[in-house]
């Protein structure tokens, strides 16, 4: 249940500028119980952050977690279904300062069963300004 920062979802940023950026990930729960919480985080220096964070559960059909989020590091969790589900993390970072950009994540819930962000989930980012 202890946040871990995402191998491959991350990025550098450049100082005084504006990204959009959404992660869109493809995850599994093994059980019910555990579920999976996301933030954002990384080395980066942060002026302004504005992100969504919705977690989808596939088998219900359900918005089974959302928030906004406008600090690093906040984190936003929920119980899923058993199966596939869907998350996204979307928004916009304005930078003070260079650094790493990335997806944390963890089990929502401590449980027996696994929950893991499948491959093809990805991670997109526009320089705005």
């Amino acid at each position: 249940t202890v946040l871990q920062d995402d191998d491959h979802l991350n990025v550098s940023l450049a100082a005084s500028s504006t990204y959009y950026f959404k992660f869109a990930l493809f995850t599994s729960n093994a059980g019910a119980a555990e579920g999976i919480k996301l933030a954002v985080n990384g080395t980066v220096g942060v002026t302004a952050l504005k992100a969504q964070i919705r977690i989808y559960d596939d088998t219900l059909n359900t918005l089974a977690g959302f928030a906004r989020v406008t600090a690093l590091d906040s984190a936003v969790g929920a119980g899923l279904s058993a199966g596939d589900n869907y998350c996204e993390v979307e928004g916009v970072i304005e930078t003070s300062t260079t650094g790493t950009f990335l997806l944390r994540w963890a089990q929502n819930v401590s449980g027996a069963s696994g929950t893991t962000v499948q491959r093809g989930s990805s991670l997109f980012v526009v320089k705005l300004v």
